[in-house]
């Protein structure tokens, strides 16, 4: 239980050295979260957009338009990293931590609020069509 406790007071004195108010999210942690997960996104308590996170880290991102976009992530230096088709070699690389019980995540470098989860939805049912078949 102690080293439990000191490896928690380490992840949260990192995560403040790095201006993050919370611990950052694993890239496995991440995995076990939300893959077979329909998750909903919201900036400042408005809709941002839903990704759909498949086996073998592949997703569909569909934004409010609904357009979507077929994408990998993957963990990289403590990140959660998204490259999609529209970007390829050049990946998104977001901190991801909890606020509140929920995911939270920020762009390096970026001010203001949060993308947060707004809600999560089991099952695997496509938002756009299944990776590889297109939106």
């Amino acid at each position: 239980l102690r080293a439990g406790a000191l490896a928690a007071a380490l992840a949260a004195g990192a995560a403040a050295a790095e201006g993050l108010p919370g611990p950052r999210v694993t890239a496995e942690a991440f995995e076990r979260e939300t893959t077979g997960r329909l998750l909903l996104f919201e900036r400042d308590g408005a809709p941002h957009g839903a990704e759909r996170y498949y086996e073998d880290r592949r997703v569909i991102w569909q934004d409010l338009s609904g357009d979507c976009l077929e994408g990998r992530w993957y963990g990289e230096a403590g990140r959660i990293c998204f490259e999609y088709e529209d970007r390829p070699g050049r990946p998104l690389c977001w901190d991801v931590w909890r606020e509140d019980g929920a995911l939270a995540a920020r762009l390096p470098g970026t001010e203001g609020p949060p993308l947060r989860v707004s809600g999560v939805f089991p099952g695997r049912e496509p938002i756009c069509g299944p990776p590889g078949v297109g939106s």
